[in-house]
């Protein structure tokens, strides 16, 4: 058990998540949610539907498809 820990950053990932929608909607929650679904959107449609509620993917409402996690990672290990 020890050696599978890790040192999380859950919380650096959900105040990501609220400044990108303070930046791009004027709103923190549900201007994120709305600025990273535009993204995926226009980027990597394959990925939708997903749903973000805290941005960190730890809350029991965020989903996205097994599909769609293939493609956004593949696409931030070409974006290096």
């Amino acid at each position: 058990m020890r050696e599978t820990n890790k040192h999380s950053n859950n919380l650096w990932a959900q105040q990501l998540f609220l400044r990108v929608g303070m930046a791009l909607e004027a709103k923190p929650r549900a201007g994120a949610t709305a600025a990273v679904e535009n993204w995926l959107r226009d980027h990597l449609p394959g990925v939708l539907p997903a749903t973000l509620h805290s941005g960190a993917g730890v809350s029991i409402h965020e989903r996205v498809s097994a599909r769609g996690l293939v493609e956004l990672l593949g696409h931030a290990a070409g974006a290096r």
